[in-house]
């Protein structure tokens, strides 16, 4: 059964570096909470950074969200958001955040 086709790639471009991350991190399967730890924000910022991204691509909700990440960002499929996540090279915790804030590669 065809799908009704989602928001054209370029509405990547209306996202945020931060915004393309947090949806790259959606697409390889992480939830909000897991989000948060990874980039070191509050819960309330990721699920703000979420909330944002549903807006911005016109989608309905986390269902939405989620089948657009997987469509447009899943590894091998897609238009790929620019390579600034270690999720992006199948690598989810390639960099670690130390106590200073800044990252520091594996």
């Amino acid at each position: 059964m065809p799908t009704a086709p989602g928001p054209p790639p370029d509405d990547l471009a209306t996202l945020t570096v931060r915004e393309r991350e947090v949806l790259g991190l959606l697409a390889a399967g992480m939830d909000v909470h897991g989000i948060a730890t990874h980039l070191g924000l509050s819960l309330r910022t990721a699920k703000q950074y979420r909330g944002q991204i549903i807006d911005k691509l016109r989608l309905h909700g986390e269902d939405d969200l989620r089948d657009y990440a997987l469509r447009h960002l899943a590894v091998g499929g897609g238009t790929q958001a620019p390579p600034t996540t270690a999720v992006q090279l199948s690598l989810p915790f390639a960099s670690i955040r130390p106590q200073g804030g800044k990252q520091k590669p594996v």
